[in-house]
C-alpha cells in the first residue's frame, strides 16, 4: 500500500502527537492527524530510515461519500475522511493494528459476511477503503445491536452470571441457554417468543433471518432463563419420563447418602418429581434443603416434638389433607 500511495510512514514522536491532541481538545475539534509525514520527500524518508528513527505506518484516508450497505441498519454514512485522522495500521514494533489485521485475515479466510457489534459501524468505512486499496472485494457487513442489563446498564466481562460456564455449573441446560439468547435482539422469522417453547438448534437455524434483527439494544432479563430451563426439564419429563426419573434418582442418591435417618426414594417418586417441577428451575434444586422432607424419613414423630401450638398444627394438617397437591404424596 505504501508503494501505491495508499499508506505512508509516520515518524512523529509521541510527544508531538500529544501536543496535537491537546490542541484539538483546546479548540474543541476532532483529533485529526495533520499529515505532516505524508509530505516528506523520498530523501527525507530514506535518511530517517537509515538513522533508525522509529516510525509507524498510516493508512491514507479518502472520502467515501456513498457510505456502505449494512445488512441490518441499511445505508450507513460516516465520513471518516472529515471526522478522523489517518489511522495507524502498523505500529512502531512492526505489528499490525486491528484495522489492518482483520481485513487481511478475513480476506485470506474467504469471509463473505462480517457480523459484529454496532460499536464498529464508525470504523467500517475505513475498512472498506482498505479493502479497495488492496484490490479486494469487501465482505458484506452486518452490525448487531448491543445488549445491556435489565436496568439498561452496560454489560461487564466481570459479571459471572453472564458466563456460559457459570450458567452450566448452576444447572442450566445448553438448550435453555440457547433459547434464552434468541429472546434478545430478534432475528427470527415466524418464531414464537414464548418461555414455554424450547426449539432445537436445527429449528432455530431454519427460522433465522438476518434482516429481522432489531435495531434497538436488547436487555437481558435473567429470570427468563429460569422459566425456559423449567420448560426444558418439563419437556424432558414428558418426552422421556423413565430416563429423566432415573437421572433424578441418581442425583438424589448421590446427595443424600450421608444424611442421617432413612431415605425414601421409592414411595410415589414420580408424583413427588411432578410436584417439584412446578417449583424448581434446575434439576439440581431437587436436593435443596426445603425439599428434603420428601426424601428424608428422619422427621419428627409427634406434635410434642415441635415447638408450635398443637391447634395450629392440626389446622395445617387439615388444610394439607384437603389439597390436591398433597394427596398425591399420601401412600
Amino acid at each position: 500500500m505504501i508503494s501505491e500511495g495508499h499508506a505512508y510512514r509516520c515518524f512523529c514522536t509521541e510527544k508531538r502527537l500529544e501536543i496535537l491532541r491537546k490542541e484539538s481538545a483546546k479548540m474543541r475539534t476532532p483529533n485529526i492527524y495533520d499529515r505532516r509525514c505524508l509530505h516528506l520527500s523520498e530523501a527525507e524518508i530514506a535518511e530517517k530510515l537509515e538513522a533508525g528513527v522509529k516510525h509507524t505506518v498510516r493508512f491514507k484516508l479518502s472520502p467515501l461519500p456513498e457510505g456502505y450497505q449494512d445488512l441490518i441498519y441499511g445505508e450507513v454514512r460516516h465520513d471518516v475522511f472529515a471526522l478522523e485522522g489517518d489511522p495507524i495500521i502498523m505500529k512502531s514494533d512492526g505489528y499490525p493494528t486491528y484495522h489492518l489485521a482483520n481485513i487481511v485475515d478475513d480476506h485470506y479466510m474467504n469471509i463473505s459476511h462480517v457480523l459484529r457489534g454496532a460499536e464498529w459501524q464508525a470504523s467500517t468505512p475505513k475498512h472498506v477503503l482498505m479493502y479497495r486499496a488492496m484490490g479486494w472485494t469487501p465482505p458484506q457487513f452486518a452490525h448487531l445491536p448491543l445488549m445491556s442489563n435489565a436496568d439498561g446498564s452496560k454489560l461487564s466481562k466481570r459479571q459471572q452470571d453472564l458466563h456460559i460456564r457459570h450458567l452450566r455449573e448452576k444447572g442450566y441446560s445448553q438448550e435453555a441457554i440457547l433459547n434464552f439468547v434468541t429472546l434478545v435482539g430478534g432475528g427470527f422469522e415466524n418464531k414464537e417468543y414464548s418461555l414455554r417453547s424450547i426449539f432445537s438448534i436445527g429449528e432455530l437455524l431454519q427460522m433465522f433471518e438476518l434482516s429481522k434483527i432489531s435495531h434497538a439494544s436488547g436487555r437481558i432479563e435473567m429470570e427468563r432463563l429460569d422459566d425456559l430451563n423449567n420448560s426444558f426439564i418439563r419437556q424432558r419429563f414428558n418426552n422421556n419420563k423413565d430416563a429423566f426419573l432415573q437421572e433424578c434418582k441418581d442425583l438424589l442418591i448421590s446427595n443424600t447418602k450421608d444424611l442421617p435417618g432413612d431415605i425414601d426414594l421409592d414411595t410415589n417418586f414420580e408424583g413427588k418429581i411432578e410436584w417439584l417441577l412446578q417449583r424448581i428451575t434446575t434439576v439440581g434444586q431437587l436436593t435443596n434443603p426445603e425439599f428434603m422432607f420428601l426424601w428424608n424419613l428422619d422427621t419428627v414423630e409427634s406434635m410434642d416434638e415441635l415447638n408450635c401450638e398443637k391447634e395450629i398444627l392440626s389446622q395445617v394438617i387439615d388444610l394439607l389433607e384437603q389439597a390436591d397437591d398433597f394427596k398425591q404424596f399420601q401412600a
